[in-house]
């Protein structure tokens, strides 16, 4: 991702959106946290593919081997980081599972989250190759909005669970999210072509519309059927991360280096808070510690931060290339 095009409104949004993915681990309370957590990868992988999408629909093959290169590194290094901590700490890990961790991200006893990256792996390569076979670019964004409507119709018959359920589970979620989460991935690289932030900053009536359809989100939330799927199914959720992204993209840019260097940290973040969430666990339950999830939450979300910024620090060649 190019970090240096985007506003403040998207770092916070970055920032916010890690928090979100915690809870999505550590936090079982209901009411409207509960509600917005399940924003976190799908806008996430909507940031992404907007900041993708000159290179995707310009068929830049350099620049897309560079991205791919960015994605393998931490996805390997923190599939097999876990892996050796676990190792040497436990004795709940195998071979077997690290394999699975280095090509689904989801092995159930090393770092399941890295699903995510495993995804997002496949997709530059999945939507670069589609942009690739059309000579020209409409016809490429057709077929993807074509593409957009197969993944609601699977979702909504039930057929995407009813098939990908049965895999095993290392497979599973990234096989059955890859059908809720590419909506959002071709809605970046759509977004991406229409510069949605110049649009929405031109033009009050885009704020208003926006900010419309996220007081009715609130409002409304959970009033549309989803459909069946493992997380980030439906329609609901689409429009919601639209929305939230666009809202985003309202915020003045002051350039705030402090908040655009801070900010860069959310894959550290990302990849560490599992980890952290264990240890964080085990020790408020060793010393019979009672917090609300809400503040577990924030506290594994501090202990993350500081890790990140710790590890950044350390006079390792292309040590940020895993954190940042």
């Amino acid at each position: 991702m190019e970090k240096k095009m985007m506003n403040d409104g998207i770092c916070l949004l970055r920032l916010l959106l890690a928090f979100w993915v915690i809870m999505c681990h550590f936090f079982n309370e209901g009411g409207i946290f509960a509600y917005f957590k399940t924003f976190a990868v799908p806008i996430f992988m909507l940031i992404s593919f907007y900041y993708t999408s000159k290179y995707i629909v310009s068929k830049d093959s350099e620049k897309i081997r560079k991205k791919l290169k960015r994605l393998f590194i931490p996805f390997w290094f923190w599939g097999i980081a876990y892996y050796i901590i676990l190792l040497i700490f436990t004795d709940t890990v195998t071979v077997q599972d690290l394999l699975w961790q280095l090509v689904t991200g989801s092995s159930q006893t090393i770092n399941p989250p890295l699903w995510f990256m495993a995804d997002q792996i496949f997709l530059v390569g999945f939507l670069y190759t589609i942009y690739s076979l059309f000579s020209e670019r409409k016809y490429a964004n057709w077929f993807c909005l074509f593409l957009i409507v197969c993944c609601l119709s699977l979702q909504y018959s039930g057929v995407n669970f009813e098939i990908n359920d049965k895999l095993p589970w290392e497979m599973k979620w990234n096989v059955g999210r890859f059908y809720e989460v590419l909506p959002y991935a071709i809605l970046g690289v759509l977004l991406g072509q229409i510069q949605l932030q110049k649009e929405i900053k031109a033009s009050v009536r885009w704020g208003c519309i926006f900010a419309g359809f996220f007081i009715l989100l609130i409002c409304y939330r959970c009033s549309i059927p989803n459909g069946i799927g493992f997380g980030y199914e439906g329609i609901e959720k689409i429009v919601g991360s639209v929305v939230i992204f666009g809202i985003a993209q309202l915020v003045p840019i002051y350039h705030f280096q402090l908040l655009e260097h801070i900010s860069q940290y959310t894959l550290g973040i990302y990849c560490l808070h599992l980890g952290v969430g264990w240890i964080v666990q085990a020790l408020l339950q060793a010393y019979a510690i009672q917090l609300r999830d809400r503040y577990v939450c924030i506290l594994i979300y501090g202990i993350s931060f500081g890790c990140v910024v710790l590890l950044s620090r350390l006079p390792i060649k292309n040590i940020k290339n895993v954190l940042c």
